[in-house]
């Protein structure tokens, strides 16, 4: 907020004089409609479980549809397209002719466009543009829309990567609320709370992007929201009490305070708030009164007032030709006082984060397996693609703000799971058919199952194991690259592997796993967009490696890391890069924080969904030694170390016959809580590196952002020296010794928070179990008694071809392959009767380029997006411009049309004719020389003729094609 003093000599002067200058002033009206929080998406739609909430948006849109009928002047934007197509669902053709027109002529306007306002700290970008994709499709067939705004005013802090999506979906601005109050104030002083920000250093002002950052919140001026009892206007002469004279100069004096902070004569006003327009004849009336009398003694207020849209707004502010600023980097963490830092969330509710993460892999790769075999194996597609669509909406559905982010009531998060579990369903389904269609060379054809819950050892799949019975076992890549993957899956008798022949024996290994559960482990090789069949055969021979306890040293090791585990500590001491020849010294451990129940001397702000505030700056430890007890197994295909540290926190490090990470899976809960304080776990690395206080973490997966110790670009006080240090990590983070060139790096299979808060240190939250509410709205403590299980790898590295392992790993871990299991009864009659090998490509795709989407849509078309998921500057070759040719990746079909598009597919990539923006700042110089010499012209010619289909993509760019194939042929195929 601006100084007090300099607060109370403007509203003097707003009281005495108005400017020279008239304002206009654009009311926005507006209804923000979480789909889910404190109530299920379902009760808000119904308005059902009115004690919890009082919200029924199917009565926002019937009454505020009715009253923009009465009157032409009168606008609204919408926003949330899971709710709206449910509604369009019900309507009659004459209703949704009504809307239509309403749409035609602006009085209803779509805003951000998608399936859901997505969260921005815990989701990645193909999450984020498979939810907006799915929104803008449905607006484009049904209304010929291609929104222009991002509307996020109510995400908790703002992703870089989101305003790098938005500038390439083809918006020309991006409107939210919620900044670091300091922040905010020092923007809101300097008339700072527009500007140009540039979402992406390596695509550089192509991802620029207007942006608004709202005065206070989303919600009315205050006095003026009559839905929540707000005084109305009283404007009839011929009855008593009339008050509007009072009521306008209180807005106009509101208006007036507000446009001090803005550099153009327009000021935004929002006239709404959560679930708001249920009753929109009351609030029109009131504001039609309003704006009635102040435009009529405008030489009075000096004010033009009128409804209007964002994109209304942008477009007047555009017109006044003002030089804005450029900002960088990203505006993560929030928080909304000195004591309250919204990066608990970033954490909270671990398992569904994990769940909602499993199934971005298992919808793509049902995507990508429809698409890739439907023209070849003539599969329909139709009902498949419906089929799909089911996993697809639950899943943009959990991108919203309050669901992945886990801030959400506890029915509404079991609401979220039992949504996506029914879309797995459907998409096992999906896969099922599909394979038994591709694999089956005679009319009896396989039964494909599931092990849903394989994380947790259990695979019914495997039960059937016997003398007569061998079990097939269908890894399938989703992935563009081939692969190797180490397979291990429980099992309840002894077995050996044999490999897609049915004959040669493949190298395995029978073990007791971290859960006492018998595994057989062995690496599976799978083509790009294919998979490789191996067969679990029966052997009473087999031995079974036993688990051995720990009492001295314990060393892990392969052709290309060492790891030794200290003797007197048992934990982990140090690690070696034996290709590079360097050691690392770090020592890792499981600890906890101490939740604050908000009850000391310096403020009363809990711990709770949203805020991380520990009550101290000392970590606790796991147990008075802090000396885990151990057991390991060793193995040819995988050694463990399994450390236990209480009853309710333990974790298992791997490592594989040919990594070059160390894996480590740990397995919390349910959080003790019988000492009545609330804890957040956390995984902490300590090493020897020199690394400045800095760390990096990515954004939403693709660049990452330096992050330095107690520092922010404004002035501030540490007032919580450990919260306002984390930040989220979606898929990795590390830490680097520039002297030393060395670099540490974690990936994630999920957002956790993240932060550095020595030099030379890493931590990352793994659970959280809270016993207060922090008071932010959600109403219950985040008191989750389940057990979740979450993995990460770690890489030591030189910084030079660090990024090399990371980004492979990045992808490798959280698209693994989908196993299905089946029944065999022969092994060779099985390789007889059916495929046991398959790629539906030529050749996989170049290391720095990764199939974001391929997607069979409900025309017959597909859907292609690429990536070069490489950043400027990361690695010397990776991060260079790469050439793919389109018609030579899938042997078997026959490019016949293609068309480039939107990153959202809305619109041909022709089509798209952003604003351009004067701009101030200029892109820092060694990150311009390196684009130039990247980027030559001649790099960039683009052949997007269907006979020489050949595209470009430099670092960190996507590019989506929408293409009509016509099959050459299931010959073309490999397939064996």
């Amino acid at each position: 907020m601006m100084g007090l003093r300099h607060l109370l000599l403007l509203s003097i002067f707003v009281v005495l004089a108005y400017s020279a200058e008239r304002i206009n002033v654009h009311v926005i009206a507006h209804t923000h409609d979480d789909v889910g929080w404190l109530k299920t998406v379902d009760e808000y739609y119904y308005g059902a479980n009115q004690s919890i909430q009082d919200a029924g948006v199917q009565y926002i849109i019937d009454t505020t549809v009715q009253a923009l009928q009465e009157h032409p002047h009168r606008r609204f934007i919408y926003v949330e397209i899971a709710f709206f197509m449910r509604w369009w669902r019900e309507q009659s053709e004459f209703k949704r002719s009504i809307v239509r027109n309403l749409v035609a002529n602006g009085q209803w306007e779509f805003i951000n466009g998608g399936w859901v306002m997505n969260d921005e700290a815990t989701v990645s970008h193909t999450a984020v543009i498979e939810q907006m994709s799915e929104g803008h499709e449905f607006l484009f067939r049904e209304f010929g829309v291609k929104p222009r705004i991002g509307w996020h005013i109510d995400p908790f802090g703002h992703a870089a990567s989101q305003a790098s999506i938005f500038a390439q979906m083809g918006f020309d601005a991006f409107f939210f609320g919620r900044i670091d109050y300091k922040d905010h104030d020092i923007r809101n002083e300097t008339k700072q709370l527009e500007f140009v920000w540039r979402g992406s250093q390596s695509l550089g002002a192509e991802t620029e992007i207007f942006t608004h950052v709202l005065y206070t919140d989303y919600c009315y001026l205050p006095g003026f929201g009559w839905e929540y009892g707000a005084e109305p206007i009283k404007w009839d002469p011929n009855l008593q009490d009339v008050n509007i004279k009072e009521r306008a100069d209180d807005f106009a004096n509101q208006v007036r305070r507000r446009a001090w902070s803005n550099q153009t004569p327009n000021l935004l006003v929002p006239f709404g708030c959560d679930f708001q327009f249920e009753n929109a004849h009351m609030e029109f009336k009131n504001m039609d009164r309003l704006i009635d009398y102040l435009n009529a003694n405008s030489d009075v207020y000096n004010l033009n007032v009128f409804y209007s849209t964002p994109t209304t707004y942008m477009e007047a502010v555009h017109a006044a030709g003002h030089t804005w600023e450029v900002k960088t980097g990203d505006f993560l963490p929030y928080a909304d006082d000195p004591h309250s830092y919204w990066s608990g969330y970033y954490s909270s509710r671990s398992a569904l984060k994990g769940y909602v993460r499993s199934r971005n892999n298992f919808l793509h790769a049902t995507q990508n397996l429809l698409a890739s075999t439907s023209l070849p194996f003539n599969i329909g597609y139709a009902s498949h693609v419906k089929e799909i669509q089911v996993l697809t909406q639950a899943f943009s559905t959990a991108q919203h703000h309050d669901a992945v982010s886990g801030t959400e009531k506890q029915h509404v998060a079991d609401d979220y799971a039992k949504r996506l579990s029914i879309g797995t369903v459907a998409c096992e389904g999906v896969i099922a058919d599909v394979m038994q269609r591709v694999v089956a060379k005679t009319a009896t054809k396989p039964t494909f199952t599931f092990c849903r819950l394989i994380n947790e050892s259990i695979c019914p799949a495997t039960d059937a194991l016997t003398s007569a019975n061998s079990i097939a076992v269908v890894a399938y890549n989703a992935r563009a690259h081939e692969s190797v993957e180490v397979l291990r899956i429980p099992i309840k008798s002894n077995a050996v592997v044999l490999g897609p022949d049915g004959t040669t024996r493949v190298k395995s290994q029978l073990y007791v796993n971290e859960d006492g559960v018998k595994t057989v482990a062995f690496e599976a090789r799978l083509p790009a967009l294919g998979f490789s069949t191996y067969f679990l055969q029966y052997s009473a021979t087999e031995e079974v490696i036993p688990v051995k306890n720990i009492d001295a040293e314990q060393i892990l090791e392969n052709d290309h890391i060492r790891v030794v585990f200290d003797g007197q500590t048992n934990r982990l001491k140090n690690i070696t890069n034996k290709d590079s020849g360097k050691t690392i010294v770090v020592d890792q451990q499981l600890m906890w924080w101490n939740a604050s129940a908000g009850n000391n001397n310096v403020s009363q702000q809990a711990s709770g969904a949203y805020i991380f505030r520990p009550n101290g700056t000392v970590a606790f430890n796991m147990s008075s030694t802090q000396i885990p007890t151990v057991t390991s197994v060793m193995g040819s295909i995988v050694s463990t170390v399994t450390q236990v540290w209480n009853k309710w926190a333990k974790q298992t490090f791997r490592l594989y016959q040919n990594a070059n990470f160390l894996e480590v899976e740990a397995t919390i809960g349910p959080i003790d809580i019988s000492d009545h304080l609330g804890k957040e776990v956390i995984a902490r690395y300590t090493t020897d590196l020199k690394t400045g206080n800095t760390w990096y973490s990515d954004s939403e997966g693709q660049e990452f952002i330096e992050r330095k110790t107690n520092s922010r670009p404004y002035p501030y006080n540490i007032t919580e020296p450990v919260a306002m240090n984390y930040v989220p990590m979606n898929l990795a983070a590390y830490i680097r010794d520039t002297t030393k060139g060395d670099q540490l790096t974690l990936v994630s299979d999920r957002t956790r928070g993240c932060a550095s808060l020595k030099d030379g240190q890493f931590e990352n939250m793994l659970h959280r179990r809270l016993l207060y509410d922090d008071g932010r709205g959600v109403g219950e403590p985040l008191n989750e008694s389940n057990i979740v299980r979450t993995t990460e790898r770690i890489m030591f590295d030189p910084i030079a071809n660090a990024s090399r392992k990371f980004r492979h790993e990045m992808a490798s871990l959280n698209q693994p392959p989908v196993l299905m299991f089946a029944n065999v009864a022969s092994v060779s009659q099985y390789t007889r009767d059916n495929a046991v090998s398959f790629s539906a490509m030529k050749a996989g795709l170049p290391a720095n380029v990764e199939l974001i989407t391929f997607k069979m849509l409900n025309t017959g078309q597909i859907l292609l997006r690429l990536q070069n998921v490489f950043a400027v500057g990361e690695d010397k070759e990776m991060s260079a411009s790469v050439s793919v040719d389109l018609n030579a990746l899938f042997p078997a079909l026959q490019i016949d049309e293609i068309t480039e598009v939107s990153l959202s597919a809305n619109q041909p990539a022709s089509e798209v004719h952003r604003l351009q923006w004067k701009t101030a700042g200029s892109m820092d110089d060694e990150t311009a020389r390196f684009q130039q010499e990247l980027y030559r012209e001649d790099e960039l010619i683009i052949k997007d003729n269907v006979k020489d289909p050949r595209v470009a993509l430099k670092a960190q760019q996507i590019r989506s094609f929408i293409i009509r194939y016509f099959p050459i042929g299931a010959g073309k195929v490999r397939i064996a």
